[in-house]
């Protein structure tokens, strides 16, 4: 019997321990393998880094369960340095779904420590794609009179002296379709001049690129 023909009959359960050995390994002693840092992302923390406390930042959850997987986890994280960083975040939504992960992200924010309506806000969702970006940015407070929790958006401390997009220092896309960077940029970074972080799955990202190239939007 030759070693193939040994080792083909060699009882499954010593391959299981191999197998366990094999990723145990670099967990118990890492390998120190160097991380590298890609353009994309120094762009969008040196646009993070301008950010100063008080600033208010728009933050577009528009994606749906399908693409949440690919693209949620990068809105949690972005959230997160906003709020540390003291910005005020109005959350809003262009597709359907778009609001409920708004709506997770703020729970998450809330259980930390973060005051709804002081810190940040969750408006909810507004239909119509791209029309709705561009009704948005030129009239927030004409398309959304109570926020997701039904909340008067008058009353909320956070929400306080936007009238256009022009409004925020910073505005946050977070998507898997449409609107997308093509909309965004049409409807709210060119005609308003305000910067923009892009976050997308891999097919967006292509799309993407030219953009952050051209400098119309700072991160992705």
């Amino acid at each position: 019997m030759n070693i193939l023909e040994r080792l083909g009959n060699l009882d499954r359960r010593w391959w299981f321990l191999v197998l366990a050995v094999i990723v145990a390994l670099p967990i118990v002693k890492p390998m120190g393998l160097p991380t590298s840092v890609g353009d994309w992302a120094k762009q969008t923390k040196e646009t993070l880094d301008l950010v100063q406390p008080g600033d208010k930042v728009l933050f577009s959850c528009s994606y749906s369960a399908g693409g949440g997987p690919d693209v949620h986890p990068g809105a949690q994280v972005l959230f997160k340095i906003l709020l540390n960083k003291g910005a005020k975040v109005i959350l809003v939504s262009f597709t359907p779904q778009g609001d409920s992960f708004a709506e997770q992200i703020c729970r998450e924010a809330e259980a930390a420590g973060a005051k709804y309506g002081t810190d940040f806000v969750n408006l909810g969702f507004i239909a119509g794609a791209e029309t709705a970006v561009a009704t948005y940015a030129a009239n927030p407070s004409g398309v959304f009179s109570n926020d997701f929790r039904g909340n008067p958006v008058s009353e909320l401390p956070a929400y306080q002296g936007v009238t256009t997009a022009a409004d925020f220092g910073l505005t946050v896309l977070v998507c898997t379709g449409m609107p997308g960077v093509e909309e965004w940029t049409r409807q709210i970074t060119n005609p308003y001049k305000v910067p923009a972080i892009i976050c997308v799955n891999t097919n967006g990202a292509t799309r993407s690129v030219p953009y952050l190239q051209s400098g119309q939007i700072q991160g992705l």
